[in-house]
């Protein structure tokens, strides 16, 4: 899947986190060789989510994430935000494509 960031053509990856949760990574294909542009999600174990909703982390280097995974319709809307840590708060959505470790 297609994701434009800052002018950028990256590649949707999904993986999963240690404790089973979705994580998505955003990648680069530059001159034939993929390589990892960052990390779309925050995995934050204590807060609960569904299974197929991820928190994304659109804050200092990842600024501009959000809108680029919903206009790509990765993600939806956020349907909740959680707070990270002082005046952080990240959205919580839903996924908008098939979740390929639901079920696991």
């Amino acid at each position: 899947m297609k994701v434009n960031l800052h002018g950028k053509e990256l590649k949707a990856n999904f993986h999963q986190y240690n404790n089973g949760r979705l994580a998505i990574e955003l990648t680069c294909n530059d001159e034939g060789y993929e390589e990892r542009w960052t990390v779309a999600t925050i995995n934050i174990p204590e807060i609960k989510l569904g299974e197929n909703q991820v928190i994304i982390k659109n804050y200092s280097e990842n600024e501009g994430v959000l809108d680029a995974l919903i206009e790509a319709g990765i993600v939806s809307k956020p349907i909740n935000f959680v707070q990270i840590s002082g005046f952080v708060h990240a959205p919580v959505c839903e996924l908008e494509v098939e979740n390929p470790f639901a079920g696991e």
